[in-house]
């Protein structure tokens, strides 16, 4: 069976992917025998989704990471119109940037900063466990320890800021540059998170060349944002950097195998996440694949979900 692109009924119910119609009907009558009232749930949750004011339905949406502004209704319906509004809306649209702009609807202003809070609640506690569980840190020290002085460090998807910061005062005669998609998260980490060595910039991936007018020598990080970039967009960022003369970018970001398959290179994860392969995106713009892996996580070794993918990547000028 060929795997579903973006916007067929196919991909749009994520619930019978991989299993067959008897298997399907089998889970959702048994669902209905638990829950009497799911049925109901799910047209309330369908209605709203289609039929509600849209800056209502925006402005619910946008406490995805923010459930105390959510009050008791939307609390009870969030869950259920967020699914729906995945599959009726979100992975109907072929415009990738439309799609880019629905995605800031829960991912930025209110809703980013929310997140940004939450992250910082969890500490980096370097340690050997933590190392192993989070191999982006020791590879990234492995590659910075080596860089010229002077070089630029840009880091896509800073959030909080506090990676960005961390590695900044480690390596205090590199510059750093942290970017996220909107003003009032970059905002907060200039507040928060504050280096002389480091300045912070409003970017999104496509156009993250822009922040710099210092493309000689780059390194470019991310660690768990670039799942959020449109494919469309990966695409067009990774063209971008064949014009760098020597850049190198190392990435760590979620992998599922089994997802509904969005473009060449890509699967959908689930919410706004895409599983990105990343050596095919860079491999296509001419790039080099300097390491590849895939890392397990240590605290739930037999999920599919949390498997992540880590990958050095590196453009240079023919010859050099």
């Amino acid at each position: 069976m060929p795997v579903p692109e973006v916007g067929t009924p196919r991909e749009r119910d994520v619930f019978t992917q991989g299993r067959g119609l008897m298997s399907t009907v089998v889970r959702r009558f048994l669902l209905i025998l638990k829950n009497p009232l799911l049925p109901v749930a799910r047209a309330v949750s369908l209605w709203i989704a289609l039929t509600y004011d849209r800056e209502k339905l925006h402005r619910l949406l946008g406490t995805m990471y923010c459930k105390p502004a959510r009050g008791k209704f939307g609390s009870l319906v969030f869950g259920a119109v967020l699914a729906r509004w995945f599959r009726t809306v979100y992975l109907r649209e072929k415009d990738p940037d439309v799609r880019e702009a629905l995605k800031d609807v829960c991912m930025a202003g209110p809703g980013g900063v929310g997140w940004a809070e939450h992250y910082d609640r969890m500490p980096i506690v370097r340690s050997r466990r933590f190392d192993e569980e989070f191999p982006f840190f020791p590879t990234v020290d492995s590659v910075l320890e080596n860089a010229a002085d002077g070089a630029v460090v840009i880091h896509i998807g800073c959030s909080s800021g506090r990676e960005t910061a961390y590695f900044a005062q480690r390596y205090p005669k590199l510059s750093f540059i942290g970017t996220d998609i909107d003003g009032p998260i970059v905002s907060r980490a200039e507040r928060v998170y504050q280096r002389d060595n480091l300045l912070y910039k409003v970017a999104r991936a496509r156009d993250i060349l822009l922040v710099t007018d210092d493309v000689q020598k780059l390194f470019i990080l991310s660690h768990g944002s670039l799942q959020y970039v449109q494919p469309e967009h990966l695409e067009m960022m990774f063209k971008s950097l064949r014009n760098c003369p020597d850049a190198t970018i190392i990435v760590c970001e979620p992998w599922r195998e089994d997802g509904p398959s969005v473009g060449r290179h890509s699967r959908w994860r689930g919410n706004f996440s895409f599983s990105h392969d990343y050596r095919l995106y860079s491999e296509q713009a001419g790039l080099e694949t300097m390491s590849f892996r895939t890392v397990q996580t240590v605290h739930d070794p037999n999920s599919r979900l949390f498997k992540n993918r880590l990958y050095i990547l590196v453009s240079k000028v023919p010859g050099l």
